[in-house]
């Protein structure tokens, strides 16, 4: 929504038609009652249907979900966006692109008026979050892989999201996408949705003028060590790519030249993976991510079975 305006004229228009449906609704119910108006059997018919025209027109309205362009004030858009979930520090948006979370601090005055953002009321919601944060990051160790959204703002900022980056090379199909610049380096995450915990990230330097892209080895060290959970350990594997559908010796030969290139591979104690690739990306991700991954394989595959005509 680009001010406010937007979406006044779907919502003016949606009203117009609201009001024709029960104009019609109503004429019809008068009409049909008029001719028994003298006999109480009518009288009890006239309150039947102007029941049933409310019924009609409540569920006429809660039906309707307008799809609107917002905007944020450093002009980041989301266009065709519906409203799934309003909360106190932020909205949640359902695109194409998927599903996105955009706090009103991001957000111009006139939207967070509509959705009668309160600052006050904020500020005790994230306190309370922060508290919750806080217990569960003494439970989880100073890991960010298996973190929430939310505590992922708390550690890194709001997040700082790329819609088309998510669409055109999403981290995990189906999962919510954030992305968070923090101190020269690009963290991307992919959340189980609806509220579910980080499972893949990638980590990267944001690329500028005099800054060597190539992750050093007390640069690696450090991701490590923010993504180690009490009591785990961290050990050197064999390269083996999840992604490639290659075997036998051509993953044999996949894997020397995945080392030439500088490609190296982690696992940790509890089965999550950290992945150096190119020497410019770290890529950590829990097995909960195959997991989903091989949910939603499924499901498609059933819906397409399901789909195939009774011949």
């Amino acid at each position: 929504m680009t001010g406010g305006c937007s979406a006044l004229a779907p919502r003016q228009r949606i009203a117009t038609a609201t009001v024709n449906v029960a104009r019609v609704i109503c004429e019809h119910s008068i009409s049909f009652c008029h001719c028994g108006a003298e006999r109480r059997k009518g009288r009890i018919r006239r309150v039947t249907h102007w029941q049933t025209t409310l019924a009609i027109l409540a569920i006429f309205s809660a039906s309707i979900v307008v799809a609107e362009d917002f905007k944020t004030i450093n002009g980041k858009a989301y266009k065709n966006a519906t409203v799934s979930r309003v909360e106190p520090d932020g909205i949640v948006l359902k695109s194409k692109s998927g599903i996105t979370k955009v706090y009103f601090a991001e957000l111009p005055k006139d939207v967070q008026e509509r959705f009668h953002y309160d600052s006050a009321q904020r500020a005790h919601f994230t306190a309370d979050r922060e508290a919750t944060g806080a217990q569960q990051n003494v439970a989880l160790g100073e890991h960010r892989l298996g973190a929430t959204a939310d505590q992922f703002v708390a550690q890194y900022g709001a997040p700082q999201d790329s819609p088309s980056l998510d669409k055109n090379f999403p981290l995990l199909e189906g999962a919510i996408h954030h992305s968070y610049a923090y101190e020269g380096w690009r963290i991307r995450a992919a959340f189980i949705p609806p509220d579910g915990p980080a499972v893949r990230m990638e980590y990267s330097k944001l690329i500028k003028g005099g800054v060597n892209p190539v992750i050093q080895d007390y640069e690696l060290e450090a991701i490590m060590n923010a993504n180690t959970r009490p009591p785990t350990t961290w050990k050197e594997i064999a390269y083996n790519n999840p992604d490639s559908p290659n075997k036998g010796l051509s993953k044999i030969f996949e894997g020397y030249f995945a080392g030439i290139a500088g490609e190296k591979m982690w696992q940790r104690s509890d089965g999550a993976t950290l992945w150096l690739r190119s020497k410019i990306t770290v890529r950590l991700e829990l097995p909960a991510a195959h997991e989903y991954e091989a949910k939603l394989k499924a499901e498609k595959d059933e819906k397409a079975r399901q789909s195939v005509p009774q011949f």
